[in-house]
């Protein structure tokens, strides 16, 4: 067993592993890559050989996050994949083991997938975000529920000529929402190969405030919008109005919304049905370096904890974290007050679960210091907007 970047053209070898893992037909995958592999030469490409043929890779990907205020490098797991002949060998968690490292080295604090079984990456540090869901709405109640006008206007541009409209917006709007993530400016023109619709919401003052990319399937057929972005109530409306003004030419539009945006509130009589995105499993996150969390928002008060993390061995030890003007210190040493995995700390990062819950999750005792974790860092709505 051999374990070792790609790079150049053997990124196609892993390209015909993700196809066998995720798609339901080989066809084409060299093509695919070679249309696309200039947006990707930041990807970082690990694979496991046994002999010369390749078994295992696993591609981890440059973004950005927002982590409580604060926007930080992120790597995105992705393509991890086994061929079947080589599975049960513990190849994947020797990709990932280096793949840790890779980031730290990169300086990516923090880091986030979507699992093929959650337990797996749980058991490697992640912690569970609650799943993003699809509404789909017919537009003509949006029409006839929506009793004011939103002040503002809706351009439309495309993602083939007005990319860097979208990579603009993106950028403010990560900086607006705690877990919010992007993809790095030069993975964002990736988006030109697969042509959506752009429509921004201006407020009455020319300020971009929301946004939404979507693919309309055909006359009476179905909107299909990819991202929808809001800064506040007016883009919300703005948009949902652009949505009702295709009543006429799709029967439904199908969007996604977090977990903390309750559709059925937005408008009477709407009748949204919600699915989580049933394609993938829930996202989770991890943080992969303790020391790069300094400085994301926090609320006050100080906790000295013991930490664990048997695939980071850097985060290994006691760590006092404080409040400092509202921003958070990271100090090695001090007196360990409870003992936690780096699930559990990644889950009080990411604000996902109630400390409450540790004991039963497996991710340590900390009842002690309750009321200390909650209000240095307090629960956080988190969602993962893209996929990858």
């Amino acid at each position: 067993m051999k374990l070792r970047e790609l790079g150049g053209e053997e990124r196609i070898l892993a390209q015909a592993m993700g196809r066998y893992a995720f798609a339901n037909s080989p066809a084409d995958y060299e093509t695919r890559y070679r249309e696309r592999r200039e947006f990707r030469t930041e990807d970082l490409v690990l694979a496991i050989f046994e002999g010369d043929q390749i078994v295992s890779t696993a591609t981890f990907i440059p973004m950005v996050q927002n982590i409580r205020g604060k926007v930080i490098p992120m790597s995105g797991v992705a393509s991890v994949v086994t061929y079947p002949q080589a599975r049960r060998k513990g190849y994947v968690r020797k990709l990932m083991t280096e793949g840790f490292r890779r980031m730290k080295d990169r300086g990516h604090a923090v880091s986030t997938l979507y699992p093929f079984r959650e337990s797996f990456y749980e058991r490697m540090g992640y912690c569970v975000f609650p799943q993003m869901k699809n509404a789909n709405i017919d537009p003509a109640k949006i029409r006839k529920s929506l009793r004011v006008a939103p002040k503002g206007r809706v351009v439309r541009y495309s993602t083939e000529t007005e990319i860097e409209i979208y990579r603009k917006f993106v950028k403010k709007y990560i900086g607006h929402r705690h877990s919010a993530v992007s993809f790095s400016d030069l993975r964002i023109g990736e988006m030109s190969k697969d042509p959506r619709w752009i429509a921004v919401a201006y407020d009455e003052e020319g300020e971009e405030i929301g946004l939404m990319t979507y693919t309309i399937s055909g006359f009476e057929g179905e909107m299909k919008v990819r991202h929808f972005y809001t800064m506040n109530s007016t883009a919300k409306y703005l948009l949902l109005d652009w949505m009702g003004r295709h009543t006429d030419q799709v029967k439904n539009v199908i969007f996604p919304v977090r977990s903390d945006q309750h559709v059925a509130t937005w408008l009477c009589d709407l009748k949204a049905e919600l699915k989580s995105w049933s394609w993938v499993s829930a996202p989770m996150g991890r943080v992969v370096d303790i020391r790069g969390l300094s400085g994301i928002g926090v609320g006050f008060g100080e906790v000295c904890l013991k930490v664990e993390d048997e695939y980071c061995p850097w985060n290994e030890g006691v760590f006092t974290l404080r409040s400092v003007n509202g921003k958070l210190e990271v100090e090695e040493g001090g007196k360990a007050e409870a003992c936690v995995s780096i699930s559990g700390l990644s889950a009080l990062v990411y604000g996902t679960h109630s400390p409450e819950d540790f004991v039963y999750l497996g991710y340590g005792d900390v009842n002690p210091i309750l009321g200390t974790l909650h209000t240095l860092f307090p629960r956080q709505e988190c969602s993962l907007n893209e996929s990858f």
